[in-house]
Parts: C-alpha cells; sequence; structure tokens
C-alpha cells in the first residue's frame, strides 16, 4: 500500500509534458500577391480627327500590375512586380506602338537594424513624394506634369522631373527619435538612366538622397537632392550633360484629408559642349478627401511646370478635379477626372480632357 502511495505521489510530481512546437511557416506560406488593374474612357478635347493632341478619344488600358513578396527570413524580402500594360510608343509617331510587358520593381531588402535597411536592385529613388506614393493608391489617375512629364495625344511631349525607377543601390532608417516625432533618411546609388536597361550609360553613378522629419503620422516635411552626369545620343555622337535635381515637399493627414505640396527644380549644363546651361522648376499642390465610412472621395489639383529657362515660353499648368467611389463590397474603385492645361503661347492647343476610370486592386 505504502509503494502504490510513493509511486501515485512520484507520478503526480512529473513535470507535464511539453505541447509540440508549432510548425515553422515555410518560406511560400510567408509570400504575399499584389497588384492592380486600371482601364478607362478618355475624352480630350476638342476631339479633332487626326491631330497630334485633342484627338483619339476612346478606352485605354492604363496599368496591369501584379506583384509578389516573398519573405525567406524574418529581416529579408525580396520583391518583384510586373505590368502589363506599359506603353512603348513609336519614336516615329508618339501616336502609334503598343501596350507590353514590363518590370517594375525587382529588389532583394535585408532590414537588420531601425537605422539601416538595405536594398539593392530596381525600385524608386529616393527624390519626390509625389513620384514614391504607392502606384496602387494614387489619388488622380496619373502624377502630374511636375513628375511624369506629358506625352501625345494629351499634351506636347515633355519629360517630368522624377527620377522614377533606377537600377541601383539604397540604404534608409525608418523613423529615428520619439514616438511623437523623429527623422528618417534614404541614400541611394544608382545608374541614373532609368529602369530595365542593360547597362549604365557611362562609368558614373548617381547618387540620391532624401531626409525627412515627420510628427507623429500628421505632418511631413522633406528635403531630396540627386546628381547625375549623363551621355545622351547615338554613338559616337553622345553629348554629355549634368544634371543637379533638389527640391522639398510637405505633407499633411488629418481626419481623412490629405494636403500634399512639392517643389522639384533640376539645373543642366552640357561640360565641353559650348551649349548655354538651363534650368526647371515645377511645384505641385493637391488636396485630397476619403470618407472611409461611405467610400467616397475627392480632390483637387494644381501643377505648374516650366521645363526649359532655354526655350521661350513653354511653361505649362494643368489643374485636375477629381471625385471617387469604392464599393464596399468589392476592392472596385470608380473615378471621374477633369483636367483642365494650360501652356504658353509656344505651346499652346486646347487639350483639357475628361476622364472616367474603373481600378481593382488585390
Amino acid at each position: 500500500m505504502k509503494t502504490l502511495a510513493l509511486a501515485a505521489a512520484a507520478l503526480v510530481a512529473l513535470p507535464a509534458a511539453a505541447e509540440p512546437d508549432a510548425p515553422a511557416a515555410r518560406w511560400y506560406e510567408k509570400s504575399q500577391l499584389f497588384g492592380y488593374a486600371k482601364a478607362g474612357y478618355f475624352f480630350v478635347t476638342p476631339a479633332a480627327d487626326d491631330a497630334l493632341l485633342g484627338a483619339r478619344d476612346g478606352f485605354r488600358m492604363i496599368n496591369l500590375r501584379v506583384g509578389l513578396s516573398l519573405k525567406p527570413a524574418d529581416q529579408l524580402e525580396v520583391v518583384a512586380s510586373v505590368d502589363g500594360a506599359q506603353p512603348r510608343r513609336d519614336a516615329a509617331d508618339p501616336l502609334a506602338g503598343s501596350r507590353v510587358v514590363e518590370l517594375k520593381d525587382a529588389y532583394l531588402e535585408w532590414t537588420p537594424s531601425r537605422f539601416a535597411g538595405l536594398r539593392i536592385g530596381q525600385f524608386k529613388a529616393p527624390l519626390d513624394a509625389e513620384e514614391l506614393l504607392p502606384d496602387a493608391q494614387l489619388p488622380f489617375i496619373t502624377r502630374s506634369v511636375v513628375s511624369d512629364g506629358a506625352v501625345p495625344p494629351d499634351a506636347y511631349p515633355v519629360e517630368g522631373l522624377s527620377l522614377s525607377r533606377q537600377v541601383g543601390l539604397q540604404v534608409a532608417s525608418e523613423r529615428l527619435g520619439s514616438d511623437t516625432a523623429g527623422f528618417r533618411y534614404a541614400v541611394a546609388v544608382v545608374n541614373g538612366n532609368g529602369a530595365n536597361v542593360l547597362n549604365n550609360d557611362n562609368n558614373l553613378v548617381t547618387p540620391v538622397a532624401r531626409v525627412s522629419y515627420e510628427y507623429q503620422d500628421l505632418v511631413t516635411v522633406s528635403a531630396n537632392a540627386a546628381y547625375d552626369a549623363r551621355l545622351e545620343g547615338v554613338r559616337p555622337n553622345r553629348l554629355p550633360s549634368s544634371r543637379l535635381s533638389y527640391g522639398g515637399d510637405v505633407s499633411v493627414r488629418a481626419g481623412g484629408i490629405d494636403l500634399l505640396g512639392v517643389v522639384l527644380m533640376r539645373n543642366t549644363t552640357h561640360p565641353g559642349s559650348g551649349l548655354p546651361s538651363e534650368s526647371a522648376l515645377g511645384w505641385l499642390a493637391q488636396a485630397h478627401y476619403l470618407h472611409k465610412e461611405s467610400g467616397l472621395e475627392g480632390g483637387v489639383r494644381f501643377a505648374s511646370y516650366e521645363p526649359s529657362s532655354v526655350v521661350p515660353d513653354d511653361r505649362v499648368m494643368e489643374g485636375a478635379a477629381m471625385v471617387a467611389y469604392t464599393l464596399k463590397s468589392a476592392p472596385l474603385r470608380l473615378l471621374l477626372q477633369y483636367t483642365l492645361r494650360l501652356e504658353e503661347a509656344a505651346v499652346a492647343v486646347s487639350n483639357d480632357s475628361v476622364d472616367v476610370m474603373g481600378q481593382v486592386s488585390w
């Protein structure tokens, strides 16, 4: 009897069996598919029959973006995305061409610390705030003429001031400071000749830097700069140019209202060519309001862009107003936008537009 009691006491004293650990998630279980599709009807007044501008009213496929984010480790992420509706314009006729599949993002990111994360591959250069807005979350159908420039049939062709996507290396931080306010930075070294290129255009790289001060999630004030030494043209007649870009931006977010102001400048010289130096200046101001409960939103934007101080009367101005509605039952956004375009005498044309767009995001 005493032996049975001792055995029972020993069993009670044994530690409880540990529950088996949950199986670790496999790498493909840490992946996320993302993307969006945009299409719409574009009406450019006065709808001339076959003019370079103010023509070709009709339906357009704007984007078909598909991307994948993989996290093989906690501090490691691989991001890749393609767009199946990127325009490839005929060099002789900008109204002719086709839409093709094009690589957009393709980078590896390692974040060992909140003070520094490393990104290498193809990504957006850390310059102006409008360009850094997520492509799927643009308030308007496209970015302004300051960032993206313009193409026919909407306007005469003009190059924007943004660097857009580049191939290179970036070091960036999270917010450094208190829970209330702090700074973050991003410094990149890129090729400077755009996305999806085989090689750099010369032996020099383009440094890009951006620093931001953030107060809670309400206010962000940023400054940026980039220097790009380029070789343009067809060999052997290649023209050197040096571009110094710089600017700043302010964004305010409160109560469903997003305000954004951006100023971008660029000084260009042509060493050894005898050509005069030139400068460009662009600025924009926009306001956007989203009522999350109903899915209704509205916004206005005004942009002014002087592409070159050497070319007279080439300033372009752009005003846009939009209203949109996102369905509660599906990730479908419907948008109506009116764009007023004003140009100085050298590039003046009647080319206002009324556009309707649908967007599905996932």
